[in-house]
């Protein structure tokens, strides 16, 4: 095959690999080991399945399966507000 070819079939495999890269992960449940597309819909699954608890945001009410990101969320929240504050001023 020429330059031109390896190009084409190059660029088609890039677009293909682009496309697998940003399918979203699907979450399973550690339970009973249902899979969701959407998070919020394993956090449903688990509170009306499972009864369990879930961590939320004592701010905004957000919801999340782990509370790694909880505090990763009030974290970001709280540095966003900072800025906002030194940029008032």
């Amino acid at each position: 095959m020429g330059d031109a070819s390896r190009c084409l079939i190059g660029g088609e495999l890039n677009k293909i690999t682009s496309m697998i890269l940003f399918i979203p992960e699907r979450k399973q449940c550690e339970y009973c080991h249902e899979k969701f597309n959407k998070l919020d819909d394993i956090i449903e699954h688990l509170k009306n399945v499972h009864h369990q608890s879930v961590p939320k945001c004592h701010n905004c009410g957000k919801e999340f399966l782990h509370e790694k990101d909880r505090l990763h969320h009030v974290r970001e929240e709280n540095e966003r507000k900072a800025d906002a504050r030194r940029h008032k001023k």
